[in-house]
């Protein structure tokens, strides 16, 4: 899903959500609005470390180069590790959420997002190609 897909679907989620608990208020919207749009900064980290390359612009067309040719292909193509999209992570903010509510609001936007991305990889029949673990990451390495 392309970022601006992301943001447009995380700014109407984060609307939901604030018309449904309206306590969070426009912190909490915009901390769960942020959460589900900056978690994809994981895949600029990845540009970086895969290609030692620190251009934006380099890094957006690399992943969309990637994701049309996983898209054609159909292959068992395999993605890096983003880390922000694995349940390590969700599973820290989680534990990090009873100490501030920050994290709660944060993991609520990095789960919209990854619902999303679900939602998009599953549509286009490559759901396989990410590991939402580090544990499958690196077992799928050793493969």
């Amino acid at each position: 899903m392309m970022p601006n897909e992301h943001m447009l679907y995380g700014f109407f989620a984060a609307l939901i959500i604030l018309f449904l608990f309206p306590g969070i208020g426009a912190y909490g919207f915009l901390m769960i609005f942020l959460g589900s749009v900056l978690i994809d900064a994981d895949h600029y980290f990845a540009y970086v470390y895969l290609k030692r390359d620190i251009s934006f612009s380099n890094a957006f067309d690399f992943f969309i180069k990637m994701g049309g040719e996983q898209r054609r292909s159909k292959k068992t193509a395999r993605e890096p590790l983003m880390i922000f999209h694995t349940a390590e992570v969700w599973l820290l903010l989680l534990v990090l959420s009873f100490y501030s509510e920050f994290f709660l609001y944060v993991l609520v936007g990095m789960l919209i997002h990854v619902l999303l991305d679900v939602y998009s990889l599953k549509k286009s029949n490559i759901l396989y190609i990410r590991p939402f673990s580090f544990i499958r990451y690196y077992l799928r390495k050793k493969r």
